[in-house]
C-alpha cells in the first residue's frame, strides 16, 4: 500500500520574511558601495545639467477686449433686440474662448512658421546650414509643414488662462531667449491680425446685407434701425482698421529672460535623480555580488 504522506511542496507560505536587522547588516555591509554609487550618480546628474541645452520661456501676458467698447456697447445693447427682427447679427466682438482657440490655432500656428521660415530652427538636426537645403535629398524624407506645426504648438509655445484674473498667458520656450519674446509677441500681433481680418469681413458681409434689406423696405422705423445697425458695423470697421489690439490687448509683452533664468534642464532635479538611482544600482550590484559569492561557495566543498 503506497504511502500517502508526500512531502509538503514548497510555496510562497515557506518563504519565511526577512528580519529588519538582516536588511540593515546588509546595508551596512554595502554603505561604501552605496556612497560611491550616490556621488558617481549625482556627478553624472550633474554632468547632465550641464551638457544638456539651456531653455527659456517669454511670457506675455493678454487681456480680451471688446471692439464695441463705449457707445458702440450701448448701441449694440439697444439694437440687439431689432437686430434680430432684420436678421442681422451685430454681436461682432471677440470672446475669450474664440481669441484662446485662435492663439491655440493650427492656422496661425503654420502661419507665423510659414511667415518667420521656422523650419530650419525647428528641425536644425536636419537642415543643412552651409548649403542651406534639407540633408536628406528625398522630399518623402523631409520634415513637412505639418510636423512643424505639431512640434510648434506642443513642445514651443503654450497657451493658458487665468480665470480668477481675467487674462491670457502665452509661453513661448526656445533656447535662444531673445527669439522666445520675439516669437510670443509675433504670435500675439497675428492673432490680433487675424481677428481683425475676420471683423472686418463678417461686418463688411452684415453691411452688404443690410444694404439689400434697405432696399426692399418702405417702413420708417425699419429703414431707422437698419441704418443704425449699419453704422454700428461700420464703427467696428474702422476699429478693426485702425486698432492693432483690436481683440488682444497686451498688459504685459514678453521680453527677454535673464541668462541664468532658464527653465530647463532642472540640474537640482537632475542630481537627485542620479543619485537615486546610482544608490540603487550600487544596491543591486552589492547584492549580486553576494550572492554570487555564496553560489560558488556552495559549490567548493562539491568539487
Amino acid at each position: 500500500m503506497a504511502s500517502t504522506n508526500a512531502p509538503p511542496e514548497r510555496g510562497t507560505a515557506d518563504i519565511a520574511p526577512v528580519p529588519l536587522i538582516e536588511v540593515l547588516r546588509f546595508v551596512g555591509r554595502a554603505r561604501w558601495t552605496l556612497i560611491a554609487g550616490l556621488v558617481i550618480g549625482a556627478l553624472l546628474g550633474l554632468a547632465a545639467g550641464q551638457v544638456l541645452p539651456k531653455m527659456y520661456r517669454a511670457d506675455a501676458v493678454l487681456m480680451v477686449v471688446s471692439p464695441n467698447e463705449g457707445r458702440m456697447g450701448g448701441l449694440t445693447e439697444q439694437l440687439g433686440g431689432l437686430a434680430s427682427l432684420v436678421g442681422v447679427d451685430i454681436g461682432t466682438s471677440t470672446s475669450k474662448g474664440e481669441a484662446i482657440q485662435t492663439l491655440r490655432s493650427q492656422r496661425l500656428a503654420r502661419t507665423f512658421i510659414q511667415r518667420e521660415k521656422l523650419m530650419p530652427l525647428l528641425f536644425a538636426e536636419e537642415w543643412d546650414a552651409g548649403a542651406q537645403a534639407w540633408r536628406a535629398k528625398d522630399p518623402a524624407e523631409q520634415p513637412t509643414i505639418a510636423q512643424g506645426v505639431r512640434k510648434f504648438r506642443e513642445r514651443v509655445t503654450r497657451v493658458s488662462e487665468d480665470k480668477a484674473a481675467g487674462t491670457i498667458l502665452v509661453s513661448v520656450t526656445w533656447p535662444d531667449r531673445k527669439l522666445a519674446a520675439q516669437w510670443a509677441n509675433g504670435l500675439v500681433a497675428l492673432a490680433n491680425q487675424q481677428l481683425r481680418s475676420r471683423a472686418i469681413r463678417d461686418s463688411q458681409r452684415s453691411i452688404d446685407y443690410l444694404a439689400d434689406e434697405l432696399k426692399r423696405t418702405e417702413a420708417v422705423e425699419t429703414r431707422s434701425v437698419i441704418y443704425k445697425l449699419m453704422e454700428s458695423h461700420l464703427r467696428t470697421m474702422v476699429v478693426a482698421r485702425t486698432r492693432a489690439d483690436f481683440a488682444l490687448r497686451t498688459l504685459d509683452p514678453a521680453e527677454p529672460p535673464d541668462a541664468r533664468a532658464y527653465v530647463k534642464p532642472r540640474r537640482v532635479l537632475l542630481i537627485l535623480i542620479g543619485a537615486v538611482a546610482g544608490t540603487l544600482l550600487a544596491l543591486m550590484l552589492h547584492g549580486l555580488v553576494l550572492l554570487r559569492r555564496s553560489t560558488v561557495a556552495c559549490r567548493s566543498p562539491e568539487s
